[in-house]
């Protein structure tokens, strides 16, 4: 169907940090809905420049289940009662990079090809990239969505101003604003991991980006190429998002000169509400 559409996922390795250097970061095809063997050629793994639809060949990458997991909560098309367990079943194809050298690809641009790229990572120790992720974002129209950390302040890829950076609703882990102060994090979601509430809200996100290719905004080219700007998905998700109940009593609440909550952003997730904007 046309408004499938194609995704990203960065991935480190098993350690959730780029600080390691193991090339474990490839999700594995069975787990969510697809032959074993990636025989479909739903997934391409990339290390680098080099890239392969074979699962675990011995040089590109090996197994995650980190990635694995994240997977089966943005895009899984696994059955669990019934029903997907991804928010964004049916994507058209996911390119499955290793985060230690993942700005190479964005290097690419205007070539890059996914519409929107989930970031269950963070850079340790930090990186000065934030800058490639900006301007991949306006060069190619990319919705990028990143883990907000477990601890501390908001970590990068997250911090980037056009990066859509997510927390948990569920338990305190990275706390606003960013070190560049920057107001960060963005959203959350109830999972009381960063790297799945980061998951969801790509889902979510992809969600958006369909609709919007599918022309429920409108037919016409324009409604279209606006309603699928990262900009516009990302304005969808924050104004969709219910506040939980202590959104403005907590200590994390929102102040004249930080407007969104350090921990909520602008509150959960609502997809629904964001659709039906």
């Amino acid at each position: 169907r046309p408004e499938r559409v194609r995704v990203g996922q960065v991935e480190a390795s098993g350690s959730g940090s780029t600080s390691a250097t193991a090339n474990d970061f490839e999700v594995d095809p069975g787990q969510i809905g697809h032959p074993a063997d990636n025989s479909d050629g739903f997934l391409t793994y990339f290390n680098a420049l080099a890239s392969t639809a074979t699962y675990k060949d011995g040089t590109i990458g090996t197994f995650s289940m980190h990635a694995t997991v994240q997977a089966s909560f943005c895009y899984g098309d696994a059955l669990f009662d019934g029903a997907p367990t991804g928010v964004a079943p049916g994507v058209a194809h996911v390119d499955n990079y290793f985060a230690n050298n993942f700005t190479t690809n964005l290097q690419l641009t205007p070539s890059f090809p996914d519409k929107v790229v989930n970031m269950s990572f963070f850079y340790d120790p930090p990186a000065n990239d934030d800058t490639s992720y900006d301007a991949a974002a306006n060069a190619d129209n990319i919705v990028f969505v990143a883990s907000a950390g477990n601890g501390g302040t908001p970590e990068s890829p997250s911090s980037a101003y056009n990066v859509i950076s997510v927390d948990s609703s569920i338990s305190v882990e990275a706390t606003g604003p960013a070190p560049d102060g920057v107001p960060k994090p963005d959203i959350s979601a109830p999972q009381n991991a960063t790297s799945r509430t980061a998951a969801i809200v790509s889902g979510c996100a992809t969600l958006l980006v369909q609709a919007g290719t599918a022309g429920w905004a409108g037919a016409t080219a324009q409604n279209e190429a606006d309603a699928v700007d990262f900009r516009t998905v990302k304005a969808l998700l924050l104004n969709g998002a219910v506040k939980p109940s202590d959104y403005y009593s907590n200590a994390y609440a929102p102040t004249a000169s930080q407007p969104l909550s350090a921990i909520y952003g602008s509150g959960d997730v609502n997809i629904l509400n964001s659709v039906q904007e």
